[in-house]
């Protein structure tokens, strides 16, 4: 037996070398204790604590026979833990862990009982600190069992409640409170049934006026508690969004009237441009019914030249608005893979007259990204209003340059550079102005201001930007992000 219980006191001192413990025999006697548990009587309850000595010796009167319990029930096989709190001072505590657990021989016989106290002064005091932020904020953190009974809630949450329904609510309490409109109560309960089946889920939450607090919304996060594997009840974090969600309703409440406004400006564009052909049409036929008359009428052939000038432009005017909604309308265009340089080269094709006409030096390089994934019709449009854009204000001063090369953007997309020698413009003067409808910066008869607006809804369209650097005299630079 001596050698049976000098290997459990070996094990004690190998466990517990930074707790204080003791060993008792069966009949509560100390049988061995460390220089920890000794200090702690000492220090604590001034007493010097000796081997052979009755622990109960050591207890106060008042407690002696719970402990004569306690023990009887350790000797017979139980363990248990519980909390010791020890005052230092009139504010100061030590918080300790007392640990009892009955000492066994290797065939199970139980011939004593270990017990171990462990310092948690630092841990209880984590948990004071904590409890007393949750207390120092109005945010509400609460938790609920299985019966959707309160366990515990800090003061943001009892508050709120408090203002709202004139109770103060205690642990045990019922949550789910009949001053609440009833579909709420059940929205709630609902939303405790998925925390208590396993969910951890965040859920935004309107709570309806009732008492002195206004309708709110709140951002809500509920998590499991388990305790051993089960889950035993639900914790709960509510934050104020109120503000938020207001500005998030006023924005979406903006966006569908602003959708409607455009809704019904592309019908009017529609009216528009649709039931203004046809007088056109009947105008045009009726100038040249009468276009015999003028050639003896001087005075009615400079009427009627009068009336196919403005045909003219109110036909030019449609042609555009129909230009317009065809981009506008078609923001989903069919993408696919294309040669920048064969399209350019086409483009170049087409206009092949006003090139050789201008003397145009055309430079290109589309060798850093030489495939781009675009709408055809697009890109054709893009490339032949920079390039035609080019021709039309070249520089009288020198002969006119051009060069055109991608690139490949930082996301590795494709960058196009569309550049110049020609006149430009005074970008800082005409900022607000750039690529706007009808803009034109030259007086130049067959200027409309339109090429380059059409430009850019079709690079935005495909979610791409462009950006014009110029300066008077210097010539113009474009670059497009696909």
């Amino acid at each position: 037996m001596t050698s049976e219980l000098d290997r459990l006191l070996e094990q004690v001192l190998m466990d517990h070398t930074e707790e204080a413990f003791i060993f008792l025999g069966t009949n509560r006697r100390i049988v061995s204790f460390n220089r920890q548990f000794a200090d702690l009587y000492r220090r604590f309850f001034g007493k010097e604590v000796e081997v052979g000595a009755d622990i109960l010796d050591y207890a106060q009167t008042s407690n002696v026979e719970n402990l004569r319990a306690l023990y009887d029930r350790v000797f017979m096989g139980e363990t248990f833990e519980i909390p010791m709190d020890i005052p230092i001072d009139d504010s100061r505590w030590m918080h300790y862990l007392l640990r009892y657990k009955p000492a066994r021989t290797t065939s199970g016989t139980i011939v004593g009982a270990f017990v171990t106290g462990q310092d948690i002064s630092p841990q209880r005091k984590a948990v004071l600190d904590r409890d007393t932020l949750l207390d120092n904020t109005d945010e509400p953190f609460w938790s609920a069992d299985r019966e959707f009974k309160l366990i515990a809630g800090n003061s943001g949450f009892i508050n709120s409640l408090q203002r709202s329904t004139g109770r103060t609510l205690k642990p045990g309490d019922d949550l789910l409170l009949p001053d609440f409109p009833a579909d709420f109560i059940a929205f709630w309960k609902g939303l405790y049934e998925r925390g208590l089946a396993g969910e951890t889920f965040i859920e935004t939450v309107r709570t309806p006026q009732v008492g002195e607090v206004p309708d709110h919304w709140s951002q809500v996060r509920i998590a499991p508690i388990q305790d051993r594997g089960n889950v035993v009840g639900v914790a709960c974090y509510g934050r104020d969004i109120t503000e938020l969600k207001q500005r998030q309703l006023e924005n979406e409440r903006l966006i569908r009237e602003l959708e409607m406004h455009n809704q019904d400006l592309r019908q009017f564009s529609y009216v528009v441009s649709h039931n203004l052909r046809s007088p056109i049409h009947n105008l045009k036929a009726l100038v040249e019914l009468a276009e015999p008359l003028g050639e003896t009428n001087p005075e009615l052939n400079e009427l009627l030249e009068g009336f196919r000038s403005s045909i003219r432009l109110l036909q030019d005017t449609i042609n555009d608005l129909s230009d317009i909604l065809l981009v506008r309308d078609q923001p989903s265009a069919e993408k696919e893979p294309l040669d920048i340089a064969a399209v350019f080269a086409d483009v170049v094709s087409n206009i092949s007259k006003l090139v050789e006409a201008a003397g145009a030096d055309i430079r290109t390089d589309f060798s850093a990204s030489p495939v781009v994934n675009y709408p055809r019709s697009y890109l054709v449009n893009i490339l032949l209003n920079l390039l035609t854009n080019a021709l039309k204000y070249r520089s009288p001063d020198r002969p006119l340059v051009i060069e055109v090369a991608t690139a490949r953007g930082n996301n590795g997309r494709p960058v196009l550079r569309f550049a110049d020698n020609g006149i430009g413009i005074d970008i800082r003067r005409h900022q607000d102005r750039l690529f706007g409808l009808y803009q034109r910066f030259h007086d130049r008869p067959d200027s409309k201001g339109l090429g380059l607006y059409l430009v850019r809804s079709q690079v935005e369209a495909m979610g791409g930007t462009i950006r014009w650097d110029s300066a008077p005299d210097q010539g113009s630079t474009f670059t497009i992000r696909f």
